[in-house]
């Protein structure tokens, strides 16, 4: 028995996102799955269970061979609706994400300025991040999280 899954799950998505309450037009340079991460994660962990799925059962196993089944998945890698989708050594799924910076602070347009991929553990820079000041803050800015510093006005 082999298992096959198909384009049917992304048109269904698609279709769902232009309506209330996502609203989202598939016309943007955004992702497809934009708006149902959770499902277009569940449809891509789903592909990837039936590929190990359909592995195991063309090496002679059964669906109940779960251990083999999750070794299996540990072991691929494939392309979904949100991405490259592949499990680590805990079977936590290793997500792609992209950083957004604000481009222009009048209209608030935002832009993609990195993609980071989870399965390879690789950041791509895209753009620069253009801060406030210049520079990024501080991960420990004075007076904010210990008030004993004597710079800090009291009162």
């Amino acid at each position: 028995m082999v298992v096959a899954a198909g384009g049917v799950v992304v048109r269904r998505l698609k279709k769902r996102n232009r309506r209330v309450p996502y609203c989202f037009s598939h016309s943007l340079s955004v992702p497809l799955w934009q708006g149902t991460l959770v499902a277009g994660c569940f449809h891509d962990v789903l592909l990837l269970y039936l590929r190990a799925l359909n592995e195991t059962l063309q090496e002679g196993g059964t669906k109940r061979d779960t251990s083999r089944i999750l070794e299996k998945m540990r072991g691929l890698k494939i392309q979904g609706v949100t991405g490259t989708v592949s499990l680590n050594s805990n079977n936590d799924r290793e997500m792609d994400f992209d950083l957004w910076a604000m481009k222009d602070v009048e209209s608030g347009e935002f832009q993609v300025v990195a993609h980071y991929m989870g399965a390879d553990k690789q950041i791509k820079w895209l753009g620069p991040i253009h801060w406030k000041n210049g520079s990024p803050p501080l991960d420990n800015p004075p007076c904010v999280f210990n008030m004993d510093d004597p710079s800090c006005g009291k009162g």
